[in-house]
């Protein structure tokens, strides 16, 4: 921890004067050494405003800032142009065209609607071209965690059997989602009977480390909605690749960068996953209800044959009592024809 004593002039006045935010934290980080750093970056106009007050107040961080480009990416693009940003009367503006065309090349970056995205873990993305940084989103395994968090947050249970059932998907993988969840601080440690109690929302929100993305008093339904849509943003990046890879084998050629074509485009991706998701719930959700309403008939046919009921004319009756009279009528008639016909 940072010794206040020996903390650069200004620092500690910049402290309580409360004026902090984020992205002006990620300086101190980096410049100070005063906490941990999470690669938060400048948004808009008022995220810039409170990286100036912090450079006002403390003169030296000035003259420093250039070293900010060995967070990540974005504060490489910001710091090189932080003097014109300083200079325009539309901050907000200049830094959307910064940061943009590195936010739709960042994995890790999460968009579900306009001014909103979240991210898991600090941003350490260092560029298109950079090798992937350790613990980077992957299209499938993070869409399954976004998916396994929000049925957890919204249900209120945390088991690994639960989530391989909710998710339809095997008890290993299952089981790393469960340990994810559990390292992210999302749920507690099983207890001695395996039982989980589930994190408040404000944990919730900083174990997925939100920005941008939600209102503070966010109740717990936004979180789950939240979650759903960065499930299905990840979802619709892996379709649009998978969608591009056969264009590329089909002998297509590549089309050429249109950024209006391309925000359409991402959009319907989005809609396209989300669509196909909510298909393929409400279908498990269907056999998942054919699978129950099937053992419990079996229960009644078993009770009833304890009973000393026969099952075989039972179930004949209630095909029978599914049909029309008068067709029953009409094919008993045709059956006695056929049996005198044949001496039965």
């Amino acid at each position: 921890m940072l010794d206040f004593d020996e903390a650069p002039e200004g620092y500690n006045e910049w402290v309580k004067s409360g004026a902090a935010g984020a992205s002006a934290h990620a300086i101190t980080a980096h410049l100070v050494g005063a906490g941990s750093q999470d690669g938060s970056y400048p948004l808009d106009a008022g995220d810039f405003g409170r990286c100036e007050k912090l450079l006002d107040m403390v003169p030296s961080l000035r003259g420093e800032l250039h070293r900010m480009a060995e967070v990540n990416a974005y504060w490489a693009a910001l710091a090189a142009r932080w003097e014109e940003i300083r200079g325009s009367s539309e901050r907000t503006a200049l830094i959307k065209e910064i940061v943009q065309p590195l936010q739709k090349a960042d994995p890790g970056h999460i968009t579900f609607g306009a001014g909103a995205h979240v991210r898991v873990g600090a941003n350490s993305f260092q560029g298109k071209d950079a090798a992937p940084a350790a613990g980077q989103l992957n299209s499938e395994g993070d869409a399954l965690y976004f998916r396994a968090a929000a049925v957890v947050v919204k249900e209120q249970k945390a088991s690994t059997s639960y989530i391989q059932c909710k998710l339809s998907i095997g008890y290993n993988k299952a089981s790393r989602l469960m340990e994810r969840l559990e390292e992210a601080g999302i749920v507690s440690v099983a207890d001695k009977v395996g039982k989980r109690e589930i994190a408040t929302v404000e944990a919730i929100l900083d174990a997925i480390a939100l920005q941008a993305a939600i209102p503070k008093d966010a109740d717990r339904e936004t979180v789950v909605q939240m979650l759903a849509a960065a499930s299905d943003d990840i979802a619709s990046r892996a379709l649009k690749e998978k969608h591009e890879e056969q264009r590329q084998k089909s002998g297509k050629p590549k089309m050429k960068a249109d950024p209006d074509f391309e925000d359409a485009s991402n959009s319907t991706y989005r809609a396209t996953a989300s669509e196909l998701r909510q298909f393929i719930e409400r279908f498990e959700r269907l056999d998942e209800e054919k699978k129950t309403i099937a053992e419990q008939q079996k229960e009644v046919m078993a009770e009833a044959k304890a009973r000393g009921y026969d099952t075989k004319v039972m179930r004949k009756i209630i095909a029978l009592r599914k049909r029309d009279k008068d067709d029953i009528d009409e094919e008993e008639a045709v059956l006695e024809m056929y049996k005198e016909a044949l001496g039965i």
